[in-house]
């Protein structure tokens, strides 16, 4: 069995994200800014766990959320100079919690992109002056007297610091409660609409105000449904400058927070503190602008032709990589007959898919060796077994027979040692269906596919293909193993002709791999055919019954496996053989002839073959060196009784030939 070993090489500082969020445009940016400074900074690498997040909502406060969030359960912490945790309320308290203990009690730095969050340094966005600038401008540029403010989650603390400063500004304008009417809803566009509708039936003011670009959106795709136009009759304001709202119609006003320069500040942030350079702090605010736009009835950061075309051809290039995927690379991946077969075409495509450099898929071992319908494999276990390697792959990897893989390796490392490079950006993304975790794929770099979720898509598939393909298997194992209904032989309880295949010959190879010796004993009742025919079948049955329980009794002496073979022929394996094994089977059958009062004094011949004495290429090549062995000792007995002739007693009858009434 293959195990890691220690070979690659590593950076200087190393740092770790956790990244929870749904939102693919926001994330995109984080990822541009985690290469944008490794780029820069030669001895710096990251690994990033990204789940996904689950979209419009938050998880349930302190559960455990749901499956992919696992992945971020993989690292030890301790590996790294600093922590980055971007995840808002998507990821569970009690899972950062427990992230934040860890790093608290050894001294690891936490950053937090753009969230508030105990006991780390805020690296992001001032919301409360951010917002702050959105009301200001409208209050002075556009002397509203009238707002509306859809917040967001109430458990989001973006939201309630953005929810303050609406509040404070409109105190400090003499705006009365009743001119200012709160609305409390998610993040989504759809969240948007309903709170649009909301605001609607209770009369629509001069602006709303949103805590986001999404509910923005969402707002004013109501209004429109309605005739409203923004911003003739309504002004909209959003918050964080994501993508659609550069190109939404109308343009929207928002506050650019610019998330890529946040993520490479707080690698940045974590160098330094490992350097001495600085000491962490409750925040270290990065710059942000109001972009007063459209649908506030301002003009700036209109896009021009040429970017909207860009825009065009980059979500067109998106979609025509989910095409092809689907069209090609998925429906190879569900032709696989076996999950080595997947990994195989998964090595050969995935590069050209992925659109990266290199990619390896880590599987749970339990998941690919012991796997059963009924078993939730809800957690990764400590050893990881590396399944699939994507791109450049060390010489010295080889796959493991025994594993249907490369090798295991403790999962705290994230990817085997041997795949390790300085300089390297890791994501991690969990390959998982609701609460089943399979394992993960990691991919060095960001693939293009990141861009507008198109990688949570296929990452997916590729998990329910995998969990499809070993279903498959384990119903195939499973016919097979009821199509042979029983591995042992019902008169004596040692293994048939389905137990010798199924058990026999594993135990043989297995020993052959550990390079032990193996000794083949091959045994057979002397004159069988005598007693059936003089003491009648019945009798027969009782002397391999007896043999039978010899053998067993040495199983459970000395280990092995051994079965009847057929009719009055057994065959016994061990590796701890030696020369009394013979005598010992003798003369256990002979104690239980006493103690049964068995009136058959039978006999048995044994041959005997040991693998130090001659090479062979399978166990059939060694049974038939102890069948031919045991012929040999047959023969030299029947030489003798020629000289020295010999019948079995008599049963307790009164010297007739047919079997005894004890029969």
């Amino acid at each position: 069995m293959t195990r890691q070993s220690k070979t690659g090489e590593k950076s200087k500082y190393k740092a770790a994200a956790f990244i929870s969020d749904w939102n693919y445009e926001v994330i995109y940016q984080y990822f541009q800014g985690f290469i944008r400074y490794i780029g820069e900074n030669l001895d710096f690498s990251i690994d990033v766990f990204d789940d996904f997040g689950i979209y419009g909502a938050s998880v349930a406060h302190n559960s455990i959320g749901k499956g992919g969030m696992e992945v971020f359960e993989i690292p030890d912490l301790l590996q790294y100079d600093g922590i980055i945790i971007q995840g808002d309320i998507g990821w569970p308290e009690v899972m950062q919690q427990r992230v934040i203990r860890c790093c608290c009690d050894s001294n690891v730095p936490i950053m937090s992109l753009n969230y508030p969050l105990a006991d780390s340094t805020y690296v992001g966005t001032d919301n409360y002056a951010a917002m702050t600038a959105v009301i200001e401008h409208l209050f002075n540029d556009h002397h509203v007297k009238t707002l509306a403010f859809v917040r967001g989650p109430q458990n989001s603390g973006e939201a309630e610091l953005r929810r303050q400063a609406f509040e404070d500004a409109c105190e400090r304008h003499g705006i009365r409660p009743e001119q200012r009417r709160m609305y409390s809803n998610s993040w989504a566009v759809e969240f948007g609409e309903k709170a649009a509708a909301e605001i609607i039936a209770d009369g629509i003011p001069e602006a709303i105000v949103c805590a986001n670009d999404w509910l923005a959106m969402g707002v004013i795709s109501k209004l429109k449904e309605t005739g409203r136009k923004v911003p003739d009759d309504v002004l909209v304001t959003g918050f964080d400058d994501i993508p659609d709202a550069k190109y939404h119609s109308p343009r929207l006003t928002t506050v650019n927070r610019d998330f890529a320069s946040v993520s490479c500040a707080a690698c940045r942030y974590i160098v330094d503190i490992a350097d001495g350079r600085r000491k962490p702090s409750a925040h270290d605010y990065s710059p942000f602008v109001l972009v007063a736009s459209e649908s506030c009835g301002c003009h700036d950061s209109i896009p021009g032709r040429d970017e909207v075309k860009n825009k065009y051809q980059s979500l067109l290039g998106s979609v025509r990589r989910l095409y092809r995927v689907q069209d090609t690379f998925l429906p190879d991946l569900q032709a696989a007959g076996s999950l080595r077969e997947f990994m195989d075409i998964f090595e050969k495509e995935a590069l050209k898919e992925l659109e990266c450099s290199w990619a390896c898929i880590v599987l749970n071992p339990d998941f690919v060796l012991h796997y059963t319908e009924d078993h939730l494999y809800s957690t990764y276990p400590d050893w990881m077994l590396l399944m699939a390697v994507a791109g450049d792959r060390p010489a010295e990897l080889r796959i493991d027979p025994e594993l249907q893989g490369y090798m295991l390796f403790n999962k705290e490392g994230v990817i085997p040692d041997i795949l390790k490079k300085p300089n390297q950006l890791l994501a991690v993304y969990p390959l998982h269906d609701h609460e089943m975790n399979y394992g993960y794929l990691v991919i060095d770099g960001l693939s293009p596919l990141a861009d507008y979720n198109t990688l949570e898509v296929l990452l997916t598939q590729l998990a329910q293909i995998i969990a499809a393909i070993r279903s498959r298997s384990y119903i195939r194992e499973m016919n097979k193993e009821l199509s042979e209904i029983s591995f042992t032989d019902p008169l004596t309880g040692l293994y048939n002709r389905y137990g010798y295949r199924r058990f026999g010959e594993k135990y043989f190879e297995s020993k052959k791999i550990e390079g032990q010796t193996v000794y083949f004993y091959f045994t057979d009742i002397d004159d069988m055919k005598n007693i059936n025919d003089h003491y009648g079948h019945e009798a027969g049955d009782t002397a391999i019954r007896l043999t039978g329980s010899a053998l067993l009794e040495q199983c459970r002496r000395r280990g092995g496996f051994a079965m009847r073979y057929g009719g009055d022929e057994f065959l016994y394996l061990t590796d701890l053989g030696d020369a009394e094994v013979v005598s010992e089977i003798e003369a256990s059958i002979q104690r239980q002839i006493e103690n049964e009062k068995f009136p058959v004094k039978f006999t048995v011949s044994t041959g005997v073959f040991c693998t130090t004495e001659k090479s062979i290429r399978d166990i059939a090549d060694g049974i038939t060196e102890a069948d031919n062995r045991m012929y040999s000792v047959k023969q030299k007995k029947h030489i003798e009784r020629r000289h020295h002739p010999f019948t079995y007693p008599q049963s307790s009858g009164e010297g007739t030939d047919k079997p005894g009434d004890d029969f």
